[in-house]
Formats: structure tokens, C-alpha cells, sequence
């Protein structure tokens, strides 16, 4: 994960109009990303709504399935702008094989 860093100074980045990446760590053996989202419109039931979508979005990436194959997570958190966390979607290989 030597990357992390190199990655990390080019954040934040905006991912759409709502969603912005803060960070990117690697911390007991999952990839956390961390994402701040500008207002109250994106909350925990939309993201509920929407998270079997991007369950099937992060199991079908390539590049993805490489660490799930190594038995690497990753944990996608989701906070407002004061930091509190939202939401929290998990994506490992035994979730990706149900898909």
C-alpha cells in the first residue's frame, strides 16, 4: 500500500456534486475510504437505497478483485462535513460472491 500517500496528497477530490473523497487508509487488512458529502439531501437511507448498487459497482471492478482475492476488504465511510459518520458500506469477498 505504499501508494496511500502519493494518493492521498492529490485529496480531497470531488467525486460529484454531493460526494467528495477525504482520504484513502489501509488499516486491519481493509482499504478505508473516506468520503464527506456536502448536505443533508444524502443521508443514511438514501445511502441504504443505494448501496447494493455500489456493492455490485466495487465487486466488478478489476482492479478491486485483486485485493478481495488476497482477502482484502474494502470500507467505505461516509460523513457529514463536521466529521460524524453517516454510513458505512463493507465490500469483502464473500459479499462480492453473493452478488
Amino acid at each position: 500500500m505504499v501508494e496511500l500517500p502519493e494518493i492521498n496528497k492529490k485529496l480531497p477530490h470531488k467525486i460529484d456534486k454531493e460526494t467528495t473523497l477525504i482520504s484513502i487508509k489501509y488499516e486491519n487488512n481493509k482499504i478505508l475510504s473516506v468520503y464527506e458529502l456536502a448536505s443533508q439531501g444524502v443521508n443514511r437511507e438514501f445511502l441504504e437505497k443505494i448501496e447494493p448498487a455500489i456493492k455490485k459497482q466495487e465487486c466488478d471492478d478489476d482492479m478491486k478483485k485483486k485485493f478481495l482475492d488476497v482477502d482484502i476488504d474494502f470500507l467505505n465511510r461516509y460523513q457529514n462535513s463536521m466529521g460524524g459518520v453517516i454510513y458505512e458500506i463493507l465490500v469483502n469477498s464473500s459479499i462480492c460472491s453473493k452478488i
